[in-house]
């Protein structure tokens, strides 16, 4: 059965080959998040305006921080979870899965509030300048407001991976990212929308990965079950996450520090 292959690969699986199955699905989803980027730059870049094309890279590393903050979740839940399968705890488990959810909407919250309340600011701080405020402005509001759908895509697929469901994990974020090819062109040229349509496709993409993985929840094609009961984490979950997670998260910022100006640098610490 699928499920005991699961939970073989989780506690009686050759290390080496474990860390293979577990780990190059997380490296993809890692790629797969800054791929929708380049895919925008690529299809920005054929409209032959610099300023649009610039407002794109100026926007990079707001998506960056997004995907740092959803790998704090993503990846202290999903050690957890790995860790408590192993062991025989699936009641665990679930709490922890569930735990990741809520942490993960929460934080996508306060990400798309605190970001729409100070986009002018941010926006400032990631270089732009007379002739790419306005563009970048667009692109960086409309990453803002579908911060669910991104942080949801990156994290669930995290979540998958932690209880085996390699397969699973991958489905749903290269969808996403296939979504994002198809839509560019068409939202970009043929729709005339420009640096906006590029904007919507990605958070269209994520949206469409995040559906995909909370649907395998939904039908019970996964190990675990998250549950409205486990919908208030205790404190020794949420110890156990950000500790193995806000390391993962502060790995994915530093990397920052040669893709971005100086002040955003500074700005993010």
């Amino acid at each position: 059965m699928k499920e005991d292959k699961r939970f073989f690969t989780l506690s009686e699986e050759n290390p080496y080959k474990a860390v293979v199955k577990l780990g190059v699905p997380l490296i993809c989803g890692m790629f797969v998040m800054v791929l929708y980027n380049y895919v925008d730059t690529y299809f920005i870049g054929l409209m032959d305006d610099e300023f649009q094309l610039a407002a794109v890279n100026f926007a990079y590393p707001v998506m960056m921080i997004t995907v740092a903050i959803s790998n704090m979740v993503g990846t202290g839940a999903a050690s957890l979870i790995a860790r408590s399968l192993g062991a025989g705890k699936k009641e665990l488990a679930d709490h922890t899965v569930t735990a990741g959810i809520v942490l993960t909407i929460i934080n996508s919250l306060v990400v798309t509030g605190v970001g729409l309340v100070f986009l002018d600011k941010i926006v400032a701080l990631l270089g732009a300048g007379v002739n790419t405020f306005t563009p970048t402005k667009e692109y960086v509001g409309i990453i803002l407001t579908g911060t669910v759908f991104t942080m949801g895509n990156y994290t669930l697929g995290q979540l998958l991976r932690s209880e085996g469901s390699v397969k699973f994990s991958i489905i749903g974020m290269m969808a996403g990212t296939v979504v994002n090819l198809v839509l560019d062109p068409i939202f970009i040229f043929t729709l005339k929308m420009a640096i906006r349509g590029a904007a919507i496709a990605t958070i269209l993409g994520n949206g469409v990965g995040a559906l995909i993985s909370v649907s395998l929840y939904v039908s019970g094609k996964t190990i675990l079950r998250p549950s409205s009961k486990y919908i208030r984490p205790t404190s020794g979950i949420l110890k156990e996450i950000f500790w193995v997670g806000v390391p993962a998260s502060l790995e994915t910022l530093l990397m920052l520090r040669s893709l971005c100006r100086k002040e955003v640098f500074e700005w993010i610490k």
